[in-house]
């Protein structure tokens, strides 16, 4: 990171409870703004290295961007167990606003990631503030994402000779995931187009990690509505999947996302 790319944290929303960190870019005044939608649990902790150099290669392409911690996650204020799909949805309506305050931006971006995505996705198609938005990798049927990941706590287990019912317990590798949020996950989550400002959107995927039927459900809500949508495959391999210490970062789908949004 180069002295001109600079970290600025920040708490925002009407009780300050959500933490944020901007990376502003140099000519804050024509700067397009983006939102990045993190994943939750162990894939934010797999994936957060590459969410920042996300916004590095942004900052490099003239974008401002803010990646946050959703409400009783990571940095941000209450408990573990009050995270909900809806206080998510909510938070990420509040970085907007935050974003939109501080960057002047009018057309604003959605970037999210796994279950980040799924909700942007579903801010994005009803919001008149966002003109684009990119899916990576998103999770348009939650019931298999819980499977997922209830079968790499049983592998953990296995790995490490542990028989303590994990799988089953409030928690996956080490983040709580409690029955009220399974079962708020345990659905699909179809398409619901309303007003909307977008205009254009990128769905990033590989063969396993999303469901075609459902996938192809959304692309046509998109088409009908004469949104441009495009579909690219990951050309890297899916970094929640890795261990935490690995620290890998996707850059050649990071780029595929910025020369996109600067093919405008």
């Amino acid at each position: 990171m180069s002295s001109s790319e600079t970290i600025v944290p920040v708490y925002f929303g009407p009780d300050s409870s959500l933490y944020g960190c901007y990376l502003l870019a140099a000519e804050l005044e024509q700067a397009p703004a983006v939102v990045i939608c993190q994943p939750t649990g162990h894939e934010y902790e797999r994936c957060h290295r590459a969410m920042r150099q996300l916004a590095i290669q942004l900052s490099r392409k003239g974008f401002s961007s803010l990646r946050f911690d959703y409400y009783a996650t990571g940095d941000s204020a209450g408990a573990s167990e009050a995270l909900s799909l809806s206080r998510m949805r909510s938070d990420i309506e509040q970085a907007l606003e935050a974003c939109r305050q501080k960057t002047n931006a009018h057309g604003m971006t959605l970037i999210g990631l796994r279950l980040g995505a799924t909700l942007a996705a579903q801010l994005a198609t009803t919001s008149d503030q966002i003109e684009s938005l990119v899916l990576y990798a998103p999770v348009f049927d939650g019931s298999l994402l819980l499977q997922e990941w209830q079968e790499q706590q049983r592998i953990y287990n296995a790995k490490f000779s542990w028989f303590s019912g994990q799988a089953e317990a409030d928690e996956i590798l080490g983040f709580p995931v409690t029955e009220s949020f399974r079962a708020q996950l345990c659905r699909t989550f179809p398409p619901a187009l309303a007003s909307t400002s977008l205009q254009r959107v990128l769905i990033l995927a590989g063969e396993s990690d999303v469901d075609p039927a459902l996938m192809n459900d959304w692309i046509a809500a998109f088409e009908q509505r004469g949104i441009a949508t495009t579909v690219e495959t990951m050309v890297d391999p899916p970094v929640w999947h890795r261990e935490p210490m690995d620290a890998l970062v996707p850059i050649k789908t990071l780029r595929q996302v910025v020369a996109w949004l600067v093919d405008d």
